[in-house]
């Protein structure tokens, strides 16, 4: 990515991704639903004055709507990912004991870059999006409809579960329908039942 591009870090978690960016000069817009895992990767940015500025935190979820919603996730601890929107279901189709049950606004990606004003400047910037969301991924995907059709989106790191449900084989669908070609993977852990895959356009 160069310093130019924005980049839409969405399942920030604490901020991995997002502060890599950040120190290399690109913007960020990071998107982390859990209060607990967000109010750590703030204090992060609190003590990091030199790329603080490079990002913009939203504790939000994002979707393929815009509204509130239920978050529910086996833990409250910082950094743990696992976490649903409206369902005890995990991504393999475990259910879980939900100790966090909250509500939440959900947004579509495609707000969230209004929000930026970008698309009133016709998207000059070249974007880079992230979206590790535990078997959300796809959902969150059909919310940046708008900005995968216009051209400006260069490419996509996408987590993607392999479950009985044919969500990846969706997923990879429509994002080839969307003009991007997968062009490395990697496994990553869960016996081989979750990859890494970067989509960039074709």
């Amino acid at each position: 990515m160069d310093s130019d591009s924005l980049f839409v870090d969405v399942g920030s978690n604490v901020g991995i991704f997002s502060l890599l960016a950040a120190s290399r000069g690109i913007e960020v817009i990071a998107c982390e639903p859990m209060l607990e895992t967000f109010f750590d990767f703030q204090k992060t940015l609190d003590i990091n004055p030199s790329i603080r500025d490079k990002i913009i935190p939203l504790l939000v979820g994002l979707g393929d709507f815009s509204g509130p919603a239920t978050l529910f996730s086996p833990s409250n601890q910082s950094g743990y990912s696992g976490a649903q929107l409206g369902t005890t279901t995990d991504e393999f189709g475990n259910e879980f004991q939900a100790t966090v049950e909250r509500r939440i606004m959900v947004t579509r990606g495609d707000a969230i870059i209004d929000w930026w004003g970008l698309f009133a400047l016709g998207l000059t910037r070249p974007l880079h999006i992230k979206v590790d969301v535990d078997g959300l991924e796809l959902s969150v995907l059909l919310g940046f409809c708008e900005a995968l059709s216009s051209g400006k989106v260069r490419s996509l790191l996408v987590e993607v579960a392999h479950t009985s449900d044919g969500n990846a084989k969706r997923l990879r669908a429509y994002l080839s329908m969307q003009g991007f070609e997968e062009t490395e993977s990697e496994q990553s852990g869960y016996s081989g039942m979750v990859e890494n895959v970067l989509f960039e356009r074709s």
